[in-house]
């Protein structure tokens, strides 16, 4: 029984210590990422679009080892079903919050506007709130849904960011 505590004590100890590790020791992250996600609502799957792929530059200023304040630009497309001229192409940038839930573990909030390259179509209201799982220090994927919407037409995604954080 004494053997049983004193392993299960050296266990707790090694994944407290460990865990420690992914704790952020820097004030300021950066995190370049790739995305892609499932378009949604009417101009989603079974509407214009079918896939929603991207890329993006986060940086995060650490408040505290549980939360941080972001900020993300990007570049999203929205890929159209018939022809390269029915693309969607948006540069969206984003504020926020990332909350540590356990060190491996963070949910993400970001608002802001996005930038369509169609002319005309202006700028929309975006958001994008998530649940993101730390897989080392340097390396993160994000599951998150992300819409922007004006005068009552939304396009949004349900995808994932894979990100490579330095």
């Amino acid at each position: 029984m004494r053997k049983l505590i004193t392993m299960g004590l050296i266990a707790i100890l090694v994944s407290t210590a460990h865990a420690q590790d992914n704790i952020p020791r820097k004030k300021t992250i950066f995190s370049l990422g790739v995305e892609a996600g499932l378009p949604e609502g009417s101009q989603g799957i079974g509407g214009d679009y079918y896939l929603a792929i991207g890329a993006s530059l986060q940086v995060e200023h650490v408040i505290s080892p549980d939360f941080g304040l972001t900020l993300k630009a990007g570049y999203l497309l929205y890929v159209g079903k018939l022809f390269a001229a029915d693309n969607e192409d948006m540069v969206p940038f984003l504020a926020g919050f990332k909350y540590r839930f356990t060190p491996k573990v963070y949910g993400s909030g970001q608002v802001g506007i996005s930038l369509s390259t169609v002319g005309g179509r202006g700028n929309a209201f975006t958001y994008a709130p998530g649940i993101g799982f730390l897989l080392s220090p340097h390396a993160d994927i994000l599951a998150r849904y992300e819409a922007a919407s004006k005068n009552g037409r939304r396009i949004g995604n349900l995808g994932i960011r894979m990100a490579y954080n330095f």
